[in-house]
């Protein structure tokens, strides 16, 4: 097969995705059903219960103070960017279901079972938010201090 071929019709791909679809049709719907009523709305998530243990910094933050506001400023929408994403899968994982997983999360990550994939996905997703959340929240509050040892008011941290 030449790199120009299509390897969608390879017999081994139509294959995975045959076994993929075979699992999804033998679900049980109650059991979808049930893994997506174990879990919140997106809303309804929070962050971690123990914030102040997650150091949202993979390296050291500016020492200057104004440099320092303008990089927290810059992670904190970083964050909220990566935690909207997450949301949106999350949601897409809840209104979805079975048909928002690929063949490869229910053949190999669960090893042929859908609504297992389907509990590991919503698991993941819940578990960024959460996180993303922490980090934010954690950020938000170094601003604010960062901020007020600008003379500024912190409370522009918290927007």
């Amino acid at each position: 097969m030449t790199q120009e071929e299509d390897h969608s019709k390879h017999p081994s791909v139509i294959a995975f995705a045959a076994r993929a679809a075979a699992a999804v049709a033998a679900a049980d719907p109650a059991a979808v059903a049930a893994v997506i009523a174990d879990f919140p709305e997106a809303e309804e998530i929070g962050m971690r219960s123990d914030p102040a243990s997650f150091n949202p910094h993979s390296k050291p933050p500016p020492k200057d103070p104004a440099k320092r506001a303008q990089y927290l400023r810059e992670q904190i929408e970083k964050w909220r960017l990566d935690v909207d994403r997450d949301i949106e899968t999350y949601n897409h994982l809840r209104d979805k279901g079975l048909a928002a997983l690929c063949d490869y999360d229910i053949n190999v990550s669960s090893g042929g079972n859908p609504v297992g994939a389907l509990r590991t996905a919503l698991d993941l997703k819940h578990a960024h938010i959460s996180y993303g959340l922490t980090m934010s929240h954690n950020l938000r509050l170094e601003l604010a201090s960062t901020l007020q040892a600008l003379g500024q008011p912190p409370q522009l941290a918290l927007f």
